[in-house]
């Protein structure tokens, strides 16, 4: 016996499917570099994360049949990213939200109120990668099927960076200053390597 697909039920379908394709276009463009070299920063090789013209015409053309967020449920959120850090490092010796704040204008100078924006996001409702200037924060990507885990301050990935090697899960500085140099190499952006940076673009600051 034949089962008769409803015009609700067939609807259900294709925006389930809508929004799988979506999530994998958006995992594809977080985990696949494109082959642009960029500059070294303190030996280790960087990546660039841009999308093909025809990822951006896709998306933008699913997003338009489909107006979900731009991070899929498959995907944490990046103002959720909070609720799934861990703490590492010394924690008696962490430092106060003022000296955090003063060494990121120390470092990124004319952008620090790009690197503020970063960090913590604009308001309700925006995207944020630390709202909590956690310096000894970590979320482990490879729940959702990423790769790596981001540590620290700035979130920086051990799969693509030497994380252990340059201590930049413990010592929350040298985290800043690797960030600065990523977010140089980029030309001054965010938007390139950061999942709250893309998500920010997105929502249409300037990152």
């Amino acid at each position: 016996m034949k089962t008769k697909i409803t015009k609700e039920q067939s609807n259900l379908i294709k925006n389930i499917l809508l929004a799988c394709y979506l999530a994998f276009l958006v995992a594809r463009i977080d985990i696949y570099p494109t082959n642009k070299k960029q500059p070294e920063t303190a030996g280790a090789k960087t990546q660039s994360y841009e999308t093909t013209n025809d990822t951006k015409r896709v998306v933008s053309e699913v997003k338009s049949h489909y107006p979900i967020s731009p991070t899929p449920n498959a995907i944490p959120d990046a103002k959720e990213k909070g609720k799934e850090q861990q703490k590492i490092g010394d924690t008696n010796n962490i430092p106060t939200k003022q000296e955090i704040e003063n060494y990121i204008r120390e470092v990124f100078g004319e952008h620090a109120e790009k690197a503020f924006l970063l960090l913590k996001g604009k308001g309700e409702g925006s995207c944020a990668e630390n709202r909590n200037l956690d310096v000894f924060a970590t979320n482990d990507n490879t729940k959702w099927g990423g790769m790596g885990k981001d540590w620290g301050l700035f979130q920086i990935n051990d799969f693509y960076h030497p994380v252990f090697k340059l201590n930049l899960h413990k010592d929350w500085k040298a985290n800043v200053d690797y960030a600065f140099k990523m977010f140089k190499n980029d030309g001054y952006t965010f938007y390139k390597r950061w999942t709250a940076g893309k998500c920010l673009k997105w929502q249409g600051f300037e990152i």
